[in-house]
């Protein structure tokens, strides 16, 4: 698995995984507050809202951006 990643050894590996599965842990039991998202008005959003794009259309926009 460290030759997959490159230039990590392996107890880096490892050191890397137990923080990940550590911090999964703390947000499933709850140890972890949520951010305080900014709340918005559903009746006047600035982003327009599509409910449905098909993949090479979602490509498409991206392109074009």
């Amino acid at each position: 698995m460290a030759k997959a990643i490159g230039g990590k050894t392996v107890e880096e590996v490892k050191k890397h995984y137990e923080t990940l599965v550590e911090d999964l842990n703390k947000i499933e039991t709850g140890q972890v507050p949520l951010p305080n998202y900014k709340k918005i008005n559903n009746n006047k959003s600035s982003v327009p809202y599509i409910p449905y794009m098909d993949e090479e259309q979602r490509l498409k926009n991206l392109k074009m951006q």
